[in-house]
């Protein structure tokens, strides 16, 4: 039920952090919207993960974290 980003940048704690906030949101989204839009919801997470990572290669870390404060609330 639970996805972790485990892999891609290993020894980067704080973006898998982002990254897997991320996936506990839209996991909570899942549940509460009928199963047509289930399918949808999904691919649009696994796109907004695949961006998030794309985005930390190209920004350096502190500005890229700061980014994705900035669209996600993080529970630290």
């Amino acid at each position: 039920m639970h996805r972790r980003i485990l892999g891609y940048n290993r020894r980067d704690s704080a973006s898998r952090m982002i990254a897997n906030n991320a996936i506990d949101t839209f996991d909570a989204l899942l549940h509460k919207n009928i199963y047509g839009l289930k399918k949808r919801i999904f691919n649009i997470n696994n796109d907004l993960i695949r961006v998030m990572y794309n985005c930390f290669e190209i920004v350096n870390g502190p500005m890229w974290i700061s980014w994705a404060k900035s669209l996600y609330t993080v529970n630290l």
